[in-house]
């Protein structure tokens, strides 16, 4: 059995949070039978069940940061646009659509359908301008900058982002008691054939694309996510054979210490990162020792991130390599610490990656959310 539903003293009170999600009519739906889900095979289905309960537990530990997070990756209107390509008006890359999966999974959790319908769009709108090969393009309105010209690794990079969050949706709708209510059969397998074309060609590029990626261990994961998530998605063994060296890549930027080398040194941004796709690829890695050590590293990564955020939960970002003290910028902005991630991070590895659940890291967790709701005009670049 690859991942159960974990039971613990605190299931009574986790289950009275949440009713629709692993312990209520969540769990109810999750024996449903799915024509839909017949399409995927018989591995691929039981992978996506793994997220789900995984999705089903966070949901019931961090309901309001969950839906909070799921909102503002719900496109507004028929364009469907999200993101920095709804604030310029034009699909301008595929990697600015990242979070129209995860808001589709939250939705499809939640049974809110029209929401889902609308993920569903944003997804389908990222792949608008996909090239015949499977590539993602990325063309910037001429007022705005990367800073630094594209490698095709880079692009390729780019692209990863999207495609392991889009691959996910599209495979928790796979396991959607109702899909046909969401997204047509034909719509659902044309977002498939391009989801598998880009991923096809993501792997084209893999050299490059690990090259790129090596200095910044989250990326990694964002990659290995694609590899597997779409690889699923697609019952393409070839395409979940190549997360193996991104992984080990991963691997390799631990320290004993439990921190991620983000660069020249540590980063809680992108430490949190990391732990929160860290959550997203563990269920999807089926030889038993691989998905351990990944487990042990996420479990290490949590407790360094912890130990980083104060009783009043403010998030100690001193010595960052690469946010906030470390200088670097995007799209000509400093770079800040993403509170969303360190608390969805944390909450998801409080159920994700540890035998029971962890009480240290969903405390921390809702410390964080605590203190970042009571001071929503605050720099969260503390640093002292």
């Amino acid at each position: 059995m690859r991942t159960a539903v974990r039971t613990s003293p605190h299931g009574a009170v986790w289950c009275s949070l949440l009713l629709l999600a692993a312990c209520g009519q969540g769990a109810a739906t999750a024996a449903e039978p799915s024509a839909a889900a017949m399409s995927l095979s018989g591995e691929g289905r039981a992978d996506a069940e793994a997220v789900r309960v995984v999705d089903s537990l966070l949901l019931t530990v961090s309901r309001d940061d969950v839906v909070q997070v799921a909102r503002t990756s719900l496109p507004r209107d028929a364009t469907a646009l999200i993101g920095r390509n709804r604030e310029w008006g034009t699909m301008a890359a595929a990697r600015f659509q990242l979070g129209a999966g995860g808001a589709l999974r939250t939705a499809l959790r939640l049974r809110a359908e029209p929401d889902a319908r609308a993920a569903f769009a944003g997804l389908e709108v990222a792949l608008s301008t996909m090239e015949p090969s499977g590539r993602l393009p990325v063309t910037l309105p001429s007022s705005v900058t990367m800073g630094q010209t594209l490698s095709e690794g880079d692009v390729a990079s780019g692209a990863a982002f999207f495609l392991g969050d889009a691959c996910m949706g599209a495979l928790a709708l796979e396991t959607y008691p109702s899909p046909d209510a969401v997204a047509s059969r034909e719509r659902r397998d044309a977002l498939r054939e391009r989801l598998t074309r880009a991923a096809r060609w993501v792997r084209t590029l893999a050299t490059p694309l690990l090259n790129a990626d090596r200095r910044a261990p989250n990326r990694l994961l964002f990659d290995a996510r694609t590899f597997l998530g779409c690889g699923w998605l697609a019952d393409d063994a070839a395409l979940r054979a190549e997360a193996a060296p991104f992984l080990a890549a991963w691997q390799s930027a631990r320290t004993p210490d439990g921190w991620y080398r983000e660069g020249s040194g540590w980063d809680t941004s992108y430490q949190a990162v990391s732990l929160e796709l860290g959550g997203d690829v563990l269920p999807l890695i089926t030889v038993t020792t691989d998905r351990a050590r990944l487990a042990d590293g996420l479990r290490e990564g949590t407790r360094w991130l912890v130990g980083r955020v104060r009783a009043d939960g403010r998030v100690d970002s001193s010595g960052n390599a690469r946010t906030c003290g470390g200088g670097e910028s995007f799209l000509g902005e400093p770079k800040r610490l993403s509170i969303s991630s360190v608390v969805i991070g944390l909450a998801r590895m409080a159920v994700a990656a540890v035998p029971s659940p962890d009480s240290a890291a969903l405390d921390a967790s809702r410390r964080v959310s605590t203190w970042a709701r009571a001071n929503p005009t605050v720099d969260p670049c503390f640093e002292g």
